[in-house]
């Protein structure tokens, strides 16, 4: 198909027609540019279009396409046109499967890639600890494929006369050897670690090292050391971010917000409607999705622990010390922690509506246990 031969037919055609470019273009119908750029070789016209042309000239559309009309001479030529035309379609439309299969299949991979790479590729951990004299909590261990990020957290001093002189994070080795992460002369650790040359952790080891990581804490006249716990409370294995409602106990009664646990009649209460378990007290509340368990221990602890039952996971605590009245409450999936002494928040930039209502369900919960 010759496109410069079809151009001077067009014009030929229209010519002998004694048709201008408008007048021919009104009986398409169609805008005069298009007839233009048929006799400049620009483009050509399309099926719907050569159809009609074909009507107007009393030709056809293989003259039009051939740029000449039929004779002896090219008859042939001119009566397989169509067919020339219909086997580069058919040819034009195999390559474009074939691109398009193509572009697919690079596209899922690179996909496939992408998944394998980034799942589970970041990890966030809450760090706690418990020793004698000191409580270690807030804690964050970020992990990522690149780089992870440590924050020891916040200490509660049991022991007022003791404060914090410095603080040595190490872990043992496979050899039983003492290998230290960081070390500061002063109550807080906190480092942004690239792995590879000069890193706080060996990056090939780092679920070894988590599971094997401890804290040295020098007071003025005194150390304790004790081993740090990693829960991991967040990883990325979703493909959709997924929601969790908070879940309470449903039930009319009045609930008692100022429950004093000092009350021996109160904690007998909590020991006669709890089951015993390894001496802890519990109460367990199993929801389609969640399941809460409320206990309390010899120790003046009570705990409420919610666990997301589908994804196997804790996603919130309330950890409350009946001597001291310090309340201290985790949300894994939001990494958020608030921290209640004698019912006040200890936080200057936490929502207050938000911290009032959390420190209610605290007690709304073990409230509406005891009736």
């Amino acid at each position: 198909m010759n496109i410069d031969k079809i151009s001077v037919f067009i014009k030929k055609l229209r010519d002998e027609k004694g048709l201008t470019q408008e007048q021919l273009a009104e009986m398409i119908p169609i805008s005069r540019q298009a007839v233009s750029k048929w006799e400049r070789g620009i483009t050509i016209p399309d099926s719907s279009v050569l159809i009609r042309l074909s009507e107007i000239f009393s030709v056809t559309i293989n003259e039009i396409l051939s740029g000449e009309k039929i004779n002896k001479t090219n008859e042939k030529e001119v009566n397989q046109i169509s067919l020339t035309l219909y086997n580069d379609s058919k040819k034009k439309k195999k390559i474009i499967k074939i691109l398009s299969l193509i572009i697919i299949f690079f596209a899922f991979s690179f996909l496939i890639y992408y998944f394998i790479i980034s799942y589970r590729s970041i990890k966030v951990y809450t760090v706690s600890g418990n020793g004698k004299n000191v409580e270690l909590f807030n804690g964050i261990f970020v992990r990522t494929k690149e780089k992870s990020f440590f924050r020891i957290g916040d200490f509660d001093i049991l022991n007022e006369n003791y404060k914090i002189k410095s603080l040595s994070l190490y872990y043992i080795d496979e050899n039983d050897k003492k290998v230290v992460i960081a070390s500061k002369d002063d109550d807080s650790i906190l480092f942004i670690d690239y792995y590879g040359y000069n890193e706080y952790l060996d990056s090939s080891k780092i679920d070894y090292i988590i599971k094997n990581t401890y804290i040295e804490i020098t007071f003025d006249d005194a150390k304790e050391k004790f081993k740090l716990n990693f829960d991991e409370n967040y990883v990325n294995d979703f493909f959709i971010t997924k929601r969790n409602r908070n879940i309470t106990i449903k039930n009319d009664k009045k609930i008692n917000y100022e429950l004093n646990f000092e009350d021996i009649e109160i904690i007998n209460k909590i020991k006669t409607n709890y089951k015993l378990i390894d001496s802890n007290y519990v109460y367990t509340i199993d929801d389609k999705d969640y399941k809460k368990t409320i206990s309390y221990n010899d120790e003046a602890k009570l705990i409420i622990m919610t666990i997301d039952t589908n994804a196997e996971k804790e996603i919130e605590k309330y950890i409350y010390k009946i001597d001291s009245k310090i309340l201290m409450y985790n949300n894994y999936n939001n990494n958020e922690f608030y921290l209640f002494r004698d019912g006040k928040i200890n936080c200057e930039n936490c929502n207050s509506q938000k911290s009032k209502n959390i420190f209610n369900n605290f007690f709304h919960d073990i409230s509406l246990t005891l009736n």
